[in-house]
């Protein structure tokens, strides 16, 4: 017992240092024999020494400081700014249980001394933060991630809620035939981007709603399709993530006032090219998704956006404010309902 204690010494005095010491915490020569005795293992101040020197040799950054601070570990994988970090995007994921959350915290705490991780222990706030009770969706990224490494196809059922909080499958049921190419994060949701073998074209899909999830032995479609695609620049110019499927891309030219240039930055990035329109505009053309989350997008700037071309996107816009317009007025009720009665008769 003593041969094999005197083996891991050095691994029981590494992860002391790790668990107890950091920047403003040391430990002392004295202290670290003690805490060695209490896992069995003897030791004397020479070799503790030499077990010290050995892990510097290694790479750790060990320094010992005056008397009475005793010996600390200053550099680590990550640093207390990286772990809090990821400590927050954990608590924050609406995707992990309770019960995972808990988990993978413990082990982020774990890449930090004892100290620092009490300093970021409970410092997140997340308001109408819903977590997951269904784990399905880490087995379902593991899924697509191998069957895109592999390349080959995946199968799966999609479902999604009614107004009755009851699952209903679409497509009624049938499996998606789907070949997968990327695992998109938007909006706090993960998106698989695949190419339909039913739509012969790219859709989305939650990946929290897929169901039934198996790799297939056919290998995987669409790649000449994938090719023209800049994934970099994807999620800039895609507003609807979230639908069955989404607008094909057309080139669109906008008119923003100045007052909104750092929204617009901040949606397209800082390599598009501003044209000024006197000293108070400037238009942009970009390619663009087109849908309604996009014309959703342009009215929250109110006058401050318009849509210039193509005539058929602008039109569109304008048909989508006079749909809402008639909402609010009552027109659009009263327009169905005249049109009902005129043509009651062909019910009957």
């Amino acid at each position: 017992m003593r041969s094999r204690g005197q083996k891991l010494k050095i691994l029981y005095l590494k992860d002391m240092l790790e668990r107890n010491t950091d920047e403003e915490h040391g430990m002392t020569a004295s202290q670290i024999i003690e805490e060695l005795r209490l896992q069995g293992i003897n030791a004397e101040r020479k070799s503790v020494y030499d077990d010290l020197a050995a892990l510097e040799a290694y790479g750790l950054e060990i320094e010992a400081g005056g008397k009475g601070v005793g010996y600390r570990l200053l550099e680590r994988d990550f640093d207390l700014a990286e772990i809090s970090l990821l400590t927050d995007m954990v608590q924050s994921s609406k995707y992990l249980s309770e019960e995972k959350t808990e988990v993978l915290t413990k082990k982020l705490h774990g890449l930090c001394s004892k100290h620092e991780a009490q300093s970021i222990r409970g410092n997140v706030y997340v308001t109408n933060r819903t977590k997951s009770e269904d784990q399905r969706i880490h087995y379902n990224l593991l899924n697509l991630h191998r069957a895109i490494e592999i390349d080959r196809k995946v199968e799966f059922k999609v479902y999604f809620y009614t107004q009755k909080k009851e699952r209903s499958e679409r497509r009624y049921g049938k499996m998606y035939s789907v070949s997968p190419y990327a695992v998109i994060s938007s909006d706090n949701e993960y998106y698989l981007l695949g190419f339909d073998d039913e739509y012969q074209s790219f859709q989305h899909y939650r990946v929290n709603r897929l169901t039934n999830l198996e790799i297939t032995g056919e290998e995987r479609a669409g790649k000449e399709e994938f090719q023209r695609i800049n994934m970099s620049d994807y999620t800039k110019y895609t507003f609807a993530m979230n639908g069955l499927r989404h607008g094909l891309i057309t080139p669109v030219t906008m008119r923003f006032s100045n007052r909104v240039a750092d929204a617009v930055l901040e949606r397209f990035g800082l390599d598009i090219v501003m044209e000024p329109e006197g000293h108070r505009f400037f238009r942009i053309t970009v390619p663009i998704s087109v849908c309604p989350q996009f014309f959703a997008w342009v009215f929250s700037f109110g006058p401050c956006a318009e849509i210039l071309e193509p005539e058929s996107v602008r039109n569109r816009m304008i048909k989508a404010l006079q749909k809402s317009n008639e909402r609010y007025t009552g027109s659009s009720y009263i327009a169905d309902t005249e049109w009902r009665v005129k043509h009651r008769h062909r019910r009957l």
